[in-house]
C-alpha cells in the first residue's frame, strides 16, 4: 500500500509539515513514483515513523534520533540513552529548584499581605556569592565590574541568583543601612569560573521580609535592630539584603519584595 503525506499525518496525529522536516533532514524520505512523481509512504516506513516519534517523545533531538535509526549499533544506543536519562535528572533538579523558589516567593508574598513587620528567627542555607565592595557613603555601583563578572559565571547558576546587597556588621547600627557591596546571591554552589564565588555557611539569623519602597527599607532596619535589643540578640556577621521580587511603576517609584538576613547569637 501506498499512502500520501496527508493520509499519514492523519493516521499518526502529526502534521503535514512535520512529516516535511522529516524528508528535508533525510529522517524519514518518502518514496517518490518515478512516473507522476507523487510523493508517498510505505507501510515499512510506519514502523520507522513510530519509532521516530516514540523517540521524539522522550526528548532526543531529531539529530540523534537520525543517528539511532540508521544505524544497527546497539551500544550507541544505550549510550544516548543515559545520556539523555542525565540530562533528564538534571532538568528534574532544575524544576526542584524552580519550585522551590515558588514556594518561597508565595511564603514571602503571604507574610507581606499582613501589614505587621514579620521578624523570626532560622538557620540560612548555605550561601553563594559574588560581591563587588562599594564605599559606606557612595551608593553608587560600578556596573561594568558586574557584568564582567556576569559573563564569566556559568549561564546555568547564574539564573539562579537573585539580587543582594551586604551591610558590614561594623557598619550596622539600626537606625541608617551602610551598604559595604553588592551584587549576586544563590542557595547553589558554582562551578569554578574565574570569578570569586564566597561560600557564606549556614548560620543563625533574624529575618524580615519587607516590601514597599526601597528608601524605606530602613523601617525594616529599626524594628529588627529593636526586636534584637530586647531580645537579647547581638549581630554576629554581614547583613544580607535580598532582591527577591521588583514592581516597577517608574524609573523613581517601585516596589521591592526584600529579603534581610542578620547573623546573630544570644547574648551571655
Amino acid at each position: 500500500m501506498k499512502y500520501r503525506i496527508g493520509e499519514v499525518a492523519k493516521i499518526f496525529g502529526v502534521s503535514a509539515e512535520t512529516l516535511r522536516h522529516y524528508d528535508r533532514i533525510g529522517l524519514l524520505v518518502p518514496k517518490k513514483n518515478t512516473i507522476n512523481r507523487y510523493r508517498y509512504y510505505t507501510e515499512v516506513q510506519f514502523e520507522l515513523l513510530y519509532t521516530i516519534m516514540q523517540l521524539s517523545n522522550l526528548g532526543i533531538h531529531l539529530e540523534r534520533i537520525k543517528d539511532i535509526v540508521y544505524q544497527e549499533d546497539l551500544s550507541k544506543l544505550q549510550s544516548i540513552l543515559i545520556d539523555e536519562q542525565k540530562q533528564v535528572d538534571q532538568r528534574i533538579e532544575e524544576l526542584k529548584r524552580m519550585k522551590a523558589g515558588i514556594a518561597a516567593l508565595t511564603h514571602q508574598v503571604d507574610k507581606c499581605m499582613d501589614e505587621n513587620i514579620s521578624i523570626e528567627v532560622k538557620s540560612s542555607p548555605e550561601f553563594y556569592t559574588v560581591i563587588f565592595p562599594m564605599a559606606p557613603d557612595d551608593h553608587q555601583r560600578d556596573f561594568d565590574q558586574f557584568i564582567d563578572a556576569s559573563e564569566k559565571l556559568p549561564v546555568k547558576w547564574f539564573q539562579t541568583t537573585e539580587y543582594v546587597y551586604r551591610l558590614s556588621k561594623s557598619a550596622f547600627n539600626g537606625e541608617l543601612t551602610m551598604y559595604s557591596g553588592y551584587g549576586l546571591i544563590s542557595e547553589y554552589a558554582c562551578d569554578p569560573c574565574g570569578v570569586e564565588v564566597l561560600k557564606i555557611p549556614s548560620q543563625t539569623c533574624v529575618v524580615s521580609t519587607f516590601i514597599g519602597k526601597a528608601q524605606d527599607v530602613e523601617n525594616s532596619y529599626i524594628a529588627m535592630y529593636q526586636w534584637l535589643k530586647k531580645q537579647n540578640y547581638k549581630i554576629t556577621g554581614d547583613t544580607f539584603e535580598i532582591y527577591k521580587a521588583s514592581f516597577y511603576k517608574s524609573d523613581i517609584e517601585n516596589t521591592m519584595i526584600i529579603e534581610i538576613w542578620i547573623p546573630v547569637e544570644k547574648k551571655a
